[in-house]
């Protein structure tokens, strides 16, 4: 058997190791020198020429031009070191400043040659530039010292913890957060601190952080934790899961804070929240019962007053009595509503019923109900309607009414002679379609100085005009604040004795479907039409028959909820009247009751009769079952136009479903 013997390898030859030794020079940033102390030759590398900065091309300097190179802060230290170790081995470490100004690092590590007589003529010796070592030092003692800077100050807790819940670094925000040092920290465990039934929650949400591999969580985590003194804390937890060279996750950095005070903050909101809500609730209530109470009375006064002013047989001066009687609880009723208005913006539970409507048919019905007044005072009231606005737009129209109205009948009061216009211009701008109103009028105009106030509560543009058309001043208040929830602007442009411009400009979309249109002829009657009043006030049903009898309409009556119900359970009539607030079986539960269980009156119209204005009132109405809504005090006008118009309606269902 033959034995195989390792084939040698050669050795380099000793000037190809010296061929090589100055490349290894240049890529290590090592040059090599030598000083012969007798005849003072100096002699070094072409390295040594880039740590210096000189030309390669120049004769090396001598020793004294290289100790001039010394950073003068090293220079006394570099003779002393070369005085001393002139007969030893020896290394510095020194400054050198270079001729473009720049300055190194430098490391000279040196030794001598000695002769046979024992002498050393001869020191040689490798100077390495360290200075990019140096920088890299210094840069991290740098970070190093932001960062324990941060941590050490830092009025939170920094904490490193291994997987398994050991604390392998605590900052010196221990102290602050939870009172112990970091070294009292370290030897504690995590789970140990946490208030037993926040644990699960901790437990889950670093389990999950782990084998979901994620960096950090969603939000914060929120638990209690134990201080040293045994107080329980709030704290907030921020982990961030950190990986190894190999992707294996090792540990969690947290940055655990106190936020005792901020769950408390927290908590102290949400009370006062809470009794926020509670106040608005209870003044939303008030605000319903007081215009209940309010209203219904000035229900009688208003409805007897208008039919003993509307009777031909009372002596002049009864009548010039019920005139007065009228139009003062008409006053009242104008500053009523202005109040509760202002109430239920301020408490801001007026919300927007959006809906389909023509705008034609409001500004037709809005002139008209101020025609008489504008012609009693020989005023011309026109329309100039642009007829580029669609049919039908989105909006609320009982609001725009209501704003429309004031414009109007503020025009008509204020202006002697001449005539109010109302304009409208109808607009596609690139943030959508835009309605613009304006009412012009040719009265005396406003003086600059007041104009700013006009729209502030409880003022008018001059006291003497407050004396002589009264007015509570909260009008354009009011209407400022609707035409804002609608995110509109509105305004006035007048100069004294020139009249006034008041302008509103809304949002304004285009509807389908149909609008909401009552029409009715005051001369026709319904001697087939039955209506059952229901209301517990005996004056109200009094009120309502005196209304409608001449109509030639049979009404018939119940003294409360119950009673109504009991009625549509044994009788079929035409349309209902339900009041809403009564005592025991109130209007919402009666039509409740009469739309699942009277098989006579399931589909018969049901108007409520309600002093309740607010629009959330009129919304439970139609949860209900009610169909409509007649406001307290009631009008005649209102009240007859929406029996005609749902007496119709029911009569067409009918037909329908017998066709059919």
């Amino acid at each position: 058997m033959t034995e195989t013997v390792p084939r040698p390898v050669a050795a380099t030859p000793f000037h190809d190791l010296n061929a090589l030794a100055p490349l290894a020079a240049k890529l290590a940033g090592v040059g090599f020198w030598r000083l012969d102390h007798v005849t003072r030759a100096f002699e070094w590398s072409e390295e040594m020429y880039q740590i210096y900065g000189l030309d390669p091309a120049q004769p090396p300097p001598d020793i004294d031009t290289i100790n001039g190179f010394c950073h003068p802060d090293d220079r006394q230290r570099l003779l002393e070191h070369q005085t001393v170790n002139s007969g030893s081995d020896a290394e510095i470490e020194v400054r050198i400043v270079r001729p473009d100004g720049q300055i190194r690092h430098v490391v000279a590590r040196s030794s001598f040659m000695r002769d046979v007589d024992g002498g050393a003529p001869t020191r040689i010796g490798v100077l390495t530039d360290i200075t990019e070592i140096k920088r890299a030092e210094a840069e991290a003692r740098e970070r190093e010292q932001r960062y324990r800077f941060v941590t050490d100050h830092a009025h939170d807790m920094i904490v490193r913890v291994s997987l398994d819940a050991h604390l392998s670094y605590v900052s010196p925000g221990s102290i602050r957060v939870f009172g112990y040092t970091p070294e009292e920290m370290a030897r504690i465990s995590p789970r140990d601190m946490t208030h037993p039934d926040d644990l699960p929650k901790v437990t889950e949400a670093i389990g999950e952080l782990v084998d979901r591999r994620l960096p950090h969580l969603s939000e914060p985590l929120r638990y209690r934790a134990q201080r040293k003194d045994g107080r329980w804390i709030w704290v907030e937890s921020n982990p961030m899961l950190v990986f190894n060279a190999e992707g294996q996750a090792i540990e969690t950095i947290d940055i655990i804070r106190d936020v005792t005070e901020t769950k408390l903050f927290e908590a102290e909101l949400e009370e006062a929240r809470a009794k926020a809500e509670a106040a608005a609730a209870a003044k939303s209530a008030f605000l319903a019962n007081m215009s209940h109470e309010l209203r219904t009375p000035l229900t009688s006064i208003i409805g007897f007053s208008r039919l003993m002013r509307e009777r031909g047989d009372l002596p002049g001066e009864a009548q010039q009595h019920a005139r007065r009687i009228y139009d003062a609880s008409e006053a009242l009723l104008a500053i009523i509503n202005d109040v509760l208005d202002l109430s239920k913006l301020e408490a801001g539970h007026t919300e927007l019923e959006i809906q389909p409507f023509s705008l034609r048919q409001l500004a037709d019905e809005a002139a008209g109900l101020l025609a008489i007044q504008a012609a009693a005072k020989g005023l011309e009231l026109k329309l100039e309607l642009d007829p580029r606005t669609p049919e039908l737009i989105q909006g609320d129209v009982a609001r725009l009414r209501q704003v429309l109205l004031n414009f109007l009948s503020n025009a008509v009061k204020f202006t002697n002679q001449g005539s109010v216009v109302m304009k409208t211009r109808w607009r596609r701008l690139k943030t959508g379609p835009k309605l613009r109103v304006q009412v012009i009028d040719t009265g005396a105009g406003i003086a600059a100085e007041n104009l700013g106030r006009l729209f502030e509560r409880f003022t008018q543009a001059e006291v003497s005009i407050n004396r002589t058309h009264g007015g509570t001043g909260l009008g354009l208040s009011i209407s400022k604040a609707i035409i804002e929830l609608m995110n509109g602007r509105i305004g006035v442009d007048s100069r004294l004795g020139e009249g006034s411009t008041f302008w509103f400009e809304i949002p304004s979309q285009a509807a389908e479907g149909r609008a909401e249109a009552y029409a009715v002829d005051t001369e026709m009657s319904w001697p087939d039409l039955r209506i059952l009043m229901v209301d517990d006030t005996a004056v109200n049903r009094e009120l309502v028959k005196l209304m409608l009898q001449p109509m030639g309409l049979e009404i018939e009556e119940a003294g409360g909820g119950a009673d109504g119900v009991q009625a549509a359970m044994t009788k079929a009539y035409d349309l209902i009247l339900m009041d809403v607030r009564m005592p025991g079986v109130d209007g919402l539960e009666a039509t409740r009751v009469i739309r699942a269980a009277s098989a006579l009156n399931r589909r018969t119209p049901i108007l409520a009769l309600t002093a309740d204005v607010q629009s959330e009132n009129a919304a439970a109405c139609r949860s209900a079952g009610m169909d409509d809504v007649v406001a307290k005090p009631i009008s005649p006008q209102e009240l007859m136009t929406k029996i005609a118009y749902w007496s119709a309606a029911a009569a067409d269902k009918t037909r329908r479903a017998s066709v059919a």
